[in-house]
């Protein structure tokens, strides 16, 4: 089995991230998750920064 994950362009907190599972290269799973980025001090959500992201 390979997973692929690509980010996608962000939405205001959110960065989509398109997720695919092969097996014996076929694609089997084609899926888009939502991700979140959590600050682990204030216990907070917060924005990605513009520097993660290469768009």
């Amino acid at each position: 089995m390979q997973v692929k994950t690509y980010p996608e362009k962000p939405e205001g907190i959110r960065q989509p991230r398109k997720v695919e599972f092969y097996r014996n290269g076929e694609l089997v799973v084609d899926s888009r998750t939502l991700w979140v980025l959590f600050d682990g001090q204030t216990h907070r959500i917060k924005r990605i920064e513009s520097e993660w992201l290469n768009f």
